[in-house]
């Protein structure tokens, strides 16, 4: 079954807040896959990450996010202009 995004990082936050860091961090990743260039879903999986001790998977989440939000300040800043 397919969800969107935002169902998959309500079941990415269910996990996580019921201490099940893993199933949170595939749902979470599932929702990142919606969309790659939310910031908001990289930082969520990077702090995940942090959580779970796993340092270069969050870094590696974490320079995504900082990816995306450069592209779209990029983006809007494009926009404005016009």
């Amino acid at each position: 079954m397919m969800f969107s995004k935002r169902h998959y990082i309500n079941i990415a936050n269910f996990y996580y807040l019921s201490g099940d860091i893993a199933k949170g961090i595939a749902f979470a990743e599932l929702a990142l896959t919606k969309n790659p260039n939310n910031v908001k879903v990289s930082n969520k999986i990077a702090n995940y990450y942090l959580q779970k001790g796993n340092i270069k998977k969050a870094e590696y989440y974490r320079k995504m996010a900082e990816k995306a939000a450069e592209k779209d300040s990029i983006f809007k800043t494009i926009i404005r202009n016009k």
